[in-house]
């Protein structure tokens, strides 16, 4: 499973929607109406399964679900 696929998964058990709902432009808040809440519990979900950790400054940085998968891919990709 891609990382995009993986992100898609997560934001759509967190926020109750369709994964095919979902592509690479989708804004969290704006396009998918995430709150703060729902915004920690899926970095918290993605931070268990890649096993890492998203520290605030770059979680400022993600506002899309192309932010997340590049961030994710980035930091995958230099710790393996």
């Amino acid at each position: 499973m891609s990382v995009f696929d993986e992100v898609k998964s997560v934001v759509a058990e967190v926020l109750g929607i369709e994964a095919d709902d979902i592509n690479m432009e989708t804004n969290l808040t704006q396009d998918l109406q995430a709150n703060s809440l729902d915004v920690v519990e899926i970095v918290t979900m993605l931070e268990e399964k890649y096993d890492l950790n998203i520290v605030d400054e770059d979680l400022m940085d993600m506002n899309t679900i192309k932010d997340v998968v590049s961030f994710l891919e980035t930091k995958v990709n230099v710790s393996s």
